[in-house]
Parts: structure tokens; C-alpha cells; sequence
């Protein structure tokens, strides 16, 4: 039985760390001969949990615990480098145990290997026995700021969605009223500058001319407050009241599959902030379950999730006029739906984890 230690920041089913984290840990869990454990910071019930990595006490208490614990196990899977990689070097460090870390997105790149934290990872990312990127944009960021030999390209994979009966349909379509509004463009995904939706706005009234009930759908949390100011004063500034929804209350999967369904394209423009970036944008692969177009950012993890004229189009970030010709482009696609599906299909977690293992088992450090 191999002993493996996962590490990560939550499993909760709404959030996109949490859908990441499960995907891992239940296709892992299927593995014969995989006894998982999970440490994360949400606890969901456990008795013992990480703490947020926000003071330096808690970041020693945490790598005390993990240090602690790790002994029972043979493998140490972090699900990202900062803060989870580093307990895992500190809980590995001087024994046969083997370190992976996951290189996700933005807590994945060292920022500058002088400060203490860029120099943790530095030592965290040398210690590990592989690390697995989830895009080659995220891997080609990484190595940036490190030299190491044992790093690859491993995909997420995608949990299929519920798809719903005629009956639950038509039920979500009268709590929303969205029935007269066409076409529709939907971004899933937390409100804020990476994310984007102030740009794609800003093409859905570019478009407005030409399509005047075009609807632009926002699903994710609010929380950027200056960010949803921002979003808020360009609707009002620009009389788009009728063109724009925004949620933040869309929680199930159910809810989540008849958003998908029912639009026309999914949008994903993200912008590189710095050491901020789309590691990869799963909500595409969501949006391709149903058959439908995206359109998403280059130079960043995106450009591994979008194949160009098959399941979207990338857009330039920040040129508001790609992005509304791309989003016009795949408004007026003949859309294969078996071609896009069949995309979408090919990230899978059982690939992930069969990726996983084999390194588990045959890597030497390196």
C-alpha cells in the first residue's frame, strides 16, 4: 500500500482550488493500492488543518505539523508551491520520502529568490522529486526563476457536469428570465482584473450595434470590491443595465450546467499581472462539455486549453477589438459540438494521476 499525503488549500466543490484538489484526490483514491490522506486548510471536518500562511507563526506552526506528520507516508503531493511545497520540503527533507509539487499559477512563480518566501520555494522546487505544471506556460514561468531537469507538462482533468432534464431547465430559465435575451456570452470565475470581465465587457458594447439583446453573464464571487466598482460605473456610464448580469450566488452544479448550456460563448480574457496569471482556465473545458465555443487569452496557461479554431480563439490581452472580433467570430461559428466535446474529453483525471504514479514509482531525485 503506498502512503500518499496530499496538501492543499481546500476541497470545497465551489471553489475552482477546491474542484482541482478533489479532481486529484478522488481519481487517486480509485488507484489500487493508494491510501490518501488530505491536509488542507479548510479541514472539513478533521480534527487537524493548516493554518492560512498569513503571519510567520503560522507558517512555523504549519511546517512543525507537517513535519510531524509526513513520517507515516511515502509520498508528499503539494498541490501548488507557496505556501504547500514548502511545508512538504520541510517535511520530506533528510528522508527517503518522496516530494512532488504542482506548478499551478500565480503561488507557483518565484517572485525574486531574495526575499525569504522566493527562496523557500527556490529550495522547495531543488528538494522535489518532480514537479508537475498543469499548463507549459505555467511550466515556462517557473523555470524562469528556477533551473530544475525534473519538471513536465501534466493537464488537469475535467469532472463531467450534471446535464439537466427539460423540467430543470425550464425551471432555472424562469428564475432568471434570461428567455428573451440572445446572443449570450458567460465568464465563470471570480470578478476581478485577471479574470478579465471588465475587458469583455467592454466588447459586449462594441457589439451592442449589431446585436442589441446581447447578454453578458458574469458567475463568481464579488468580493474585488473596487474591481466590481469599476464593472458597475462602465455598465451605468454606458447604459448596459439590460446586457449584464452578474452573480455571485451560483453555487451548485446544476446551476453552473444550465449557464452553460444556455450560452452562446464562453469567455475567458485574463490578464498577466505581474507574477499573477491564468495557470490553465478549467472553466473552458466546462463550457466545451456542452458544445460551446471559447474565447480566451494568449500568453498564458489558456493557450493550453483553447486548440485555435477547434474548441475557441485566443485573443490578444487587454485589445478589447480582438477580443469582441473573437467573440463575434465564434458567435457566427457553424460549431461541430462532436469536435468540441471530444476536445474536452481528452483531460481527464484518471490520465492526470496514471502521469502522477508513474513518477511516484520511478522518479529518482533529482
Amino acid at each position: 500500500m503506498m502512503k500518499i499525503l496530499i496538501i492543499t488549500n481546500n476541497t470545497k466543490p465551489d471553489s475552482g482550488w477546491g474542484r482541482y484538489s478533489l479532481g486529484v484526490i478522488n481519481a487517486l483514491k480509485k488507484r489500487p493500492g493508494c491510501d490518501v490522506t488530505v491536509l488542507d486548510e479548510d479541514g472539513s471536518g478533521r480534527t487537524t488543518r493548516l493554518l492560512p500562511a498569513i503571519s510567520v507563526g503560522n507558517v512555523l506552526r504549519n511546517i512543525m505539523m507537517v513535519r510531524r506528520i509526513a513520517r507515516e507516508y511515502e509520498i508528499v503531493h503539494c498541490l501548488d508551491c507557496w505556501p504547500y511545497g514548502v511545508y512538504g520540503m520541510f517535511g520530506t527533507i533528510c528522508s527517503k520520502r518522496k516530494l512532488f509539487i504542482n506548478g499551478v499559477g500565480t503561488y507557483s512563480v518565484i517572485e525574486s529568490i531574495y526575499s525569504l518566501k522566493g527562496l523557500l520555494m527556490w529550495l522547495s522546487y531543488k528538494a522535489a522529486n518532480g514537479v508537475f505544471c498543469i499548463s507549459d506556460y505555467t511550466k515556462k514561468r517557473i523555470l524562469a526563476g528556477v533551473r530544475i531537469k525534473n519538471i513536465q507538462t501534466v493537464h488537469m482533468g475535467l469532472d463531467l457536469l450534471p446535464v439537466l432534464s427539460a423540467e430543470e431547465s425550464s425551471v432555472f430559465m424562469s428564475k432568471f428570465d434570461i428567455d428573451k435575451m440572445s446572443p449570450i456570452v458567460l465568464t465563470v470565475g471570480a470578478i476581478k482584473a485577471r479574470k478579465g470581465q471588465l475587458h469583455t465587457l467592454k466588447a459586449i458594447h462594441a457589439l451592442k450595434s449589431e446585436y442589441p439583446k446581447i447578454l453578458y453573464i458574469m458567475v463568481g464571487s464579488t468580493s474585488e470590491a473596487g474591481y466590481i466598482e469599476a464593472v458597475k460605473r462602465y455598465i451605468e456610464e454606458n447604459d448596459l443595465d439590460d446586457n449584464v448580469m452578474i452573480l455571485s450566488d451560483i453555487k451548485t452544479d446544476k446551476e453552473l450546467s444550465f449557464f452553460y448550456n444556455i450560452c452562446d460563448v464562453f469567455a475567458l480574457n485574463s490578464n498577466n499581472d505581474g507574477v499573477h496569471f491564468e495557470g490553465f482556465g478549467l472553466a473552458i473545458l466546462e463550457a466545451n462539455q456542452f458544445g460551446k465555443l471559447a474565447v480566451g487569452s494568449r500568453e498564458c496557461g489558456i493557450e493550453d486549453a483553447i486548440a485555435e479554431g477547434v474548441n475557441g480563439f485566443l485573443s490578444d490581452q487587454n485589445d478589447v477589438k480582438d477580443i469582441s472580433e473573437k467573440i463575434k467570430l465564434a458567435i457566427a461559428s457553424v460549431v461541430d459540438k462532436r469536435m468540441i466535446i471530444d476536445r474536452c474529453k481528452s483531460f481527464d483525471w484518471e490520465m492526470t494521476v496514471s502521469a502522477y504514479l508513474s513518477y511516484y514509482t520511478a522518479v529518482d531525485h533529482g
